[in-house]
């Protein structure tokens, strides 16, 4: 009896620490924008663990459509992405010199239409908002904020800071995860410097409503409903 009482003991000791560390780095402290975690804590962005495989309709290229990544004296391109939600037009700029591949790829995905309709799942006010995963399409999928079109890339972090408007890639905890998730920031988070690869930045937050404007309306399960690049 003595020696199964150690062993459950043992057991229960090993299962706490497993627990801990699947926990780890989803403290309310550190949180991220990480692409592939549903339940993550409120200071991180969330993790993109488990990219589908992509579906070759969706991320086909598309048209040649000229995209001029040309960078101004702030290091944002000419050309401006226009990102319609449903609850208004968000514009960004992309720090293509900063971050080359990254950028070339979220430009893929665009051109491909590859964002269409899918969810802003992960809405933390006065922290991010999240959308780019396919899975969000179904919001009944219990796995939602794992998805991605199925290629990750290579980290390129780089001295941009996190502030109202930036724009950068989820990932999980290696830092080469990054797929299609990406965020935008309400505000300044230091935590997040260096860290995450920030692609771009908002230029036009959209119509305001009473002090409100487009960023600031949007909730969980909005839609990215149209993006392209001018």
């Amino acid at each position: 009896m003595q020696h199964y009482t150690r062993s459950a003991a043992r057991f229960a000791v090993v299962s706490l620490a497993a627990l801990a560390s699947a926990l780890g780095g989803c403290t309310k402290k550190q949180e991220s924008p990480a692409a592939g975690a549903p339940a993550r804590s409120q200071t991180q962005p969330a993790d993109a663990t488990a990219p589908t495989k992509p579906d070759s309709a969706a991320i086909a290229t598309s048209a040649n459509q000229k995209v001029d990544l040309m960078t101004d004296s702030n290091g944002l391109s000419k050309s401006t992405v226009v990102m319609k939600t449903s609850k208004g037009t968000i514009k960004f700029k992309f720090y293509s010199k900063d971050a080359p591949n990254t950028v070339a790829r979220f430009v893929e995905l665009v051109q491909s239409k590859f964002y269409n309709g899918l969810a802003f799942h992960r809405v933390v006010p006065g922290f991010v908002v999240q959308t780019g995963d396919p899975k969000s399409r179904n919001k009944s999928d219990p796995t939602i904020g794992t998805g991605g079109s199925g290629t990750k890339l290579k980290a390129e972090f780089s001295s941009r800071k996190h502030v109202r408007g930036s724009v950068a890639m989820a990932r999980a905890t290696d830092p080469d995860s990054a797929d299609s998730q990406f965020y935008v920031c309400y505000g300044s988070f230091p935590h997040l410097d260096g860290k995450y690869t920030v692609i771009g930045q908002v230029v036009d937050f959209g119509e305001k409503i009473g002090e409100k404007d487009v960023l600031d309306r949007i909730m969980q399960w909005d839609e990215v409903t149209g993006m392209t690049i001018e």
